[in-house]
């Protein structure tokens, strides 16, 4: 297995692009406040509305999962 072939060189490129654009847009973050709730710039509203997307959207998709292991493809997709 080749660790420099064109595929794994795309991947290798687009994490250390992320980590950067990362270490980049971070640098004005002093503490953990600032940084888990963008220094108050979000209110209560929008942050319920990310944590039911989140949280509805992974139970939906593991109980589908679950339903079409258990009864069968054309059960889950009802």
């Amino acid at each position: 297995m080749n660790a420099f072939n064109t595929e794994h060189l795309i991947v290798y490129t687009f994490l250390a692009g992320t980590l950067l654009l990362g270490l980049w847009s971070g640098t004005g973050i002093k503490n953990i406040r600032e940084y888990a709730i963008a220094n108050k710039m979000y209110g209560t509203g929008v942050l319920a509305i990310t944590f039911l997307a989140t949280f509805l959207s992974g139970q939906n998709t593991i109980n589908i999962q679950n339903t079409c292991l258990n009864w069968g493809i054309i059960i889950g997709l009802n």
